[in-house]
């Protein structure tokens, strides 16, 4: 134990500081105001992850493991961070894509480390899984300052909304979220689990932010599908009818209350006929018209991250993204970006359903990532941001688990 425990300090720091640290990275980005990606500046945040990723690269180069990033499940992601590169100098915002790059290389990294660190048998289910609940506990205490402190946002006509230490509920949102798939992996295991659902319900929840909302009970409602159907003999049906009852009462109550109603007024807000989404539907379209009128080299090649914001500028009055990671990576990278991003889908699929047909039990967690992502990218963007390092993390525990006694096919990337 003694040598396990001197192992875990320095080989697992880097990648454990990554997960963990990022609500707080997040705060501390949110309090400071740091500069953002435009015009070359940066900030702590950027500078920690930077100093992250120097650290998770240096761990597997020492353990001769950089080829890792070839993984099938990390490929896609490190394609196109190579190719948010070349391309910055088409760019008109140079220092966005060269940013874009970082980001996915840090969530490329944290899946190889995890993949390295469990083929060392270093990092266990167990550790990712405390990982996760450090950032709940971390994550929830900060709603709970939120609402205590009023630090909290008027959103359709209740001031009930709040991202915690900060204004960024989005942010807050997609951290909860990003826990969800080790909670429910972990579903057959313990009863704990049930009260780790309840506890990122209520969090996303009072974020007021839909979109997660909605992957977050898809997600649940595939696991709870699948447990209780298909892999019944693994799960009794009784902690299933528990955690059904459980989740319907928890939103019962808050659905009465004055933020269920301000929350059901902006799922009012979805309907067409009644709402544009937040404006959604409007930047939607401007975005889809833009990419469909601009230039043969633009829809091939892209035209580099932030160009997008510049249209719905001057189209919408608001300088922000596509709040859809389809379009902002079309408008960015063009086709190619488009086809590197559909790619890393198809991948993620093909593993899936590789851990169907063995019968591996870490196929619901797995499918709840896919359940999670693809909603999320759908609905408002961002499953490439560090705040979904635990989802990533996640994958590279079971893309590294052994499957049927061998190892999975998708873990061929550990014999380099």
């Amino acid at each position: 134990m003694t040598a396990f425990m001197s192992r875990w300090r320095w080989e697992a720091a880097p990648c454990t500081l990554a997960l963990v640290s990022a609500p707080l990275i997040s705060a501390a980005y949110g309090l400071t105001g740091s500069a953002d990606m435009q015009g070359g500046d940066h900030g702590f945040a950027q500078g920690l992850r930077g100093v992250l990723c120097l650290l998770m690269g240096a761990y597997l180069i020492s353990m001769r493991r950089l080829c890792l990033l070839d993984h099938p499940l990390i490929r896609p992601l490190t394609f196109l961070a190579g190719y948010a590169i070349l391309t910055a100098v088409l760019s008109a915002n140079p220092y966005e894509n060269i940013l874009y790059a970082v980001k996915l290389g840090f969530i490329c990294l944290v899946c190889g480390n995890v993949l390295c660190l469990v083929e060392q048998q270093i990092c266990s289910e167990r550790w990712l899984a405390l990982c996760a609940w450090m950032v709940l506990i971390l994550v929830a205490a900060g709603q709970i300052f939120g609402l205590m402190s009023g630090n909290t946002l008027a959103i359709s006509g209740g001031k009930y909304a709040t991202g915690g230490f900060t204004q960024q509920t989005a942010v807050t949102a997609a951290q909860a979220v990003s826990i969800m798939p080790v909670i429910l992996w972990s579903f057959p295991h313990t009863w704990s689990s049930l009260g780790g659902v309840g506890i990122l319900l209520v969090t996303v929840f009072f974020t007021m932010r839909r979109t997660e909302l909605i992957a977050a009970v898809a997600a649940i409602g595939v696991v709870l599908f699948f447990n209780g159907i298909v892999f019944r003999q693994r799960v009794p049906w009784q902690k299933v009818v528990v955690a059904v009852l459980a989740i319907t009462m928890l939103a019962w109550i808050g659905l009465r209350t004055p933020a269920g109603t301000a929350l059901m007024a902006r799922f009012q807000d979805l309907d067409p006929s009644e709402g544009t989404g937040s404006g959604r539907y409007v930047f939607w379209g401007i975005a889809f018209d833009h990419i469909m009128n601009r230039t043969m080299d633009a829809q091939v090649v892209g035209e580099g991250i932030g160009a997008i914001r510049d249209v719905l500028s001057h189209g919408f009055g608001l300088e922000i993204g596509c709040h859809n990671d389809w379009l902002d990576v079309v408008c960015a990278f063009g086709v190619v970006g488009l086809l590197a991003f559909g790619w890393w889908y198809l991948v993620l699929m093909r593993f899936i359903i590789g851990l169907y047909n063995d019968h591996h039990p870490a196929f619901c967690g797995a499918l709840s990532v896919y359940v999670i992502l693809i909603l999320v990218s759908f609905g408002t963007g961002g499953v490439l941001e560090p705040t979904f390092a635990v989802t990533y993390a996640s994958l590279g525990l079971w893309g590294a688990a052994p499957i049927g006694g061998e190892r999975y096919e998708y873990a061929q990337g550990f014999a380099c």
